[in-house]
């Protein structure tokens, strides 16, 4: 079987944007993150509220947008990229892989020691393993 070959972008081609100018678009997609995952308990506007206190930073390039977030180990203060959120307009090919070496390219030249994902999917981590990623750790929750 021969491997179905993801399109890859350039770094040039996704930038930092202001969530204002870009709202519509980014919130159906939230909406549609949300709806699929009903476990989130954030809103579009908290996305929103993040983004423009400067706690996490949108990223838009063709068709896709992304909004990640600094997190820093509180034990060795290495700064580690997590993206938080990513939508595709194009439902082909998650994502995550037709960005994947943009986004890893920019969290290192942007001085960050890892970049981070998360996801219920277990396919999705199975995919990032075999792209070079590798599982940190599984959070189980109960409600009480």
């Amino acid at each position: 079987m021969e491997a179905t070959q993801v399109p890859q972008y350039r770094e040039e081609e996704v930038i930092t944007a202001d969530i204002r100018e870009h709202w519509d678009w980014v919130r159906q997609g939230i909406e549609e993150i949300l709806e699929e995952h009903k476990h989130l308990t954030f809103i579009p506007e908290d996305v929103y509220a993040e983004c423009k206190a400067g706690r996490a930073l949108l990223w838009v390039g063709p068709e896709v947008w992304a909004v990640t977030t600094a997190e820093r180990d509180q034990f060795t203060g290495a700064q580690t990229c997590l993206i938080w959120l990513m939508w595709s307009s194009s439902k082909s090919t998650p994502a995550i892989f037709k960005y994947l070496r943009v986004m890893e390219n920019i969290a290192a030249k942007s001085g960050f020691q890892g970049i981070e994902a998360r996801t219920p999917l277990k396919g999705l981590g199975k995919s990032l393993e075999r792209a070079g990623w590798s599982l940190d750790h599984i959070v189980y929750r109960k409600e009480l």
